[in-house]
């Protein structure tokens, strides 16, 4: 968790105040969505223009999801789940190969609680990461992608509720995290 904490802090200097909106989740692990997580142009638009190394990998078939909460937030995350459900790895993939990329330039953004969630995509269960998703549920919302251990450019967050709907998980959104 100290990584993530230095990670968050380092990549939310550069924020933009666009973010977008998502479902929430309850407890039950029902979900309503009052809009969409991902935005035209940001499944659209900018997916076309990004090449394939910047975008989870095809042969990855499972994923395995982390939640992280900030320091302030007094509750224990859930224990990391591994995803192995073909159409549900792949849909997480195309949530994230789909967002936009970050604007670039200095932002006034939020105060960040340092929550997110790590999706680590692997040719399998227990293999080594073929990508690995940072996504920081607080402040200016983004997500920070690497593949094969190369950092790739910033991405526009990603709900959480989104990504525990896909993944059929049970989870609560962390309640400071501004990304419900």
């Amino acid at each position: 968790m100290p990584g993530l904490t230095c990670a968050a802090l380092a990549v939310v200097v550069g924020c933009a105040s666009a973010s977008p909106s998502g479902t929430t989740t309850t407890g039950t692990g029902k979900s309503s969505s009052p809009s969409s997580s991902l935005t035209a142009s940001a499944s659209t638009a900018t997916d076309a223009k990004r090449p394939v190394g910047e975008k989870i990998p095809a042969s990855a078939t499972a994923v395995t999801i982390t939640e992280y909460l900030g320091l302030d937030s007094g509750a224990k995350p859930p224990s990391p789940v591994t995803v192995t459900a073909p159409a549900r790895v792949r849909e997480l993939a195309t949530a994230i190969n789909g967002l936009a990329l970050f604007p670039p330039g200095a932002f006034n953004c939020p105060a960040s609680s340092a929550d997110g969630l790590k999706l680590e995509f692997s040719a399998g269960p227990g293999k080594a990461p073929l990508a690995v998703a940072t996504d920081l549920l607080s402040g200016c919302p983004q997500v920070g992608v690497t593949i094969d251990g190369k950092q790739q450019p910033t991405l526009a967050g990603l709900s959480a509720a989104t990504i525990f709907k896909i993944a059929d998980l049970p989870w609560t959104v962390p309640s400071g995290s501004g990304m419900g």
